[in-house]
């Protein structure tokens, strides 16, 4: 049996519906051991209890039961939290929390780099394709892989579409880097559609990819800027590799 420990991070009066539905529709195959931490607001014991009992009653009634903890009685801190990212394989959190913490605690990135983050949107959508921007950084291929190890099933039944640079003839001017990138996502992505895209072209990437669709995105450089302006909110989920 596959086994995951996903950090999910919340504000004090969050009742994580949106993470919840993402672990059962997207890790329900796992045995997860889920950590639950508060990293913004107050917690009120009173508000904080009744939502651990319900959030740990619906975990442990999906068809892979999940092991729950929860540290609800406080905010942990970059230290703490840093802490808990190192020994996990990866942290779920919204995207629009991620972005407050930062607004307060630049140097919250520190803790990030740990891992994969997976960033999601404030409602819950089904993703309908998956979609990988390599820039030919080692940051876009880590992200890549981590993506492949953390979701399995979701490469083989998702429609793929990876999006390169194009410099010259080659992705990053190189034909052997690029031929080995191409056969490592065939082999892991059973739908998968490739296209080069110059810096210049991107007005053409909503050719090939439908913005109106929910959408995870992978890597790193100027397409994957381009997509998450162009990307209504609501439809993006992204996966972060935080490069030190």
């Amino acid at each position: 049996m596959n086994r995951k420990k996903l950090v999910v991070a919340m504000d004090a009066q969050s009742e994580a519906i949106v993470e919840r539905h993402f672990v059962e529709a997207y890790f329900g195959e796992h045995y997860c051991l889920l950590v639950g931490i508060l990293v913004e607001g107050e917690p009120e014991p009173a508000q904080a209890v009744p939502n651990t009992l319900a959030l740990r009653e619906a975990w442990q009634n999906t068809p892979s039961p999940a092991k729950v903890q929860w540290h609800r009685d406080r905010v942990l801190g970059p230290c703490e939290l840093f802490q808990e990212l190192k020994y996990a394989d990866a942290l779920l959190m919204r995207h629009s929390l991620l972005q407050r913490m930062l607004s307060q605690q630049p140097c919250l990135t520190e803790s990030l780099s740990y891992g994969p983050v997976i960033l999601l949107p404030d409602s819950t959508a089904a993703i309908h394709q998956v979609v990988l921007i390599f820039d030919g950084s080692q940051a876009a291929l880590m992200a890549i892989k981590q993506f492949v190890s953390l979701f399995p099933n979701l490469c083989q039944q998702s429609q793929a579409t990876a999006i390169l640079p194009c410099e010259g003839s080659n992705i990053t001017g190189d034909a052997g880097q690029e031929r080995l990138l191409i056969e490592y996502l065939r082999f892991h992505f059973a739908d998968l559609g490739i296209h080069k895209v110059c810096e210049t072209d991107e007005h053409m990437i909503p050719s090939v990819v439908d913005l109106s669709q929910p959408m995870v995105i992978i890597g790193s450089g100027s397409h994957l800027n381009y997509l998450l302006d162009q990307t209504p909110a609501s439809n993006l989920t992204q996966v972060l590799h935080w490069a030190q």
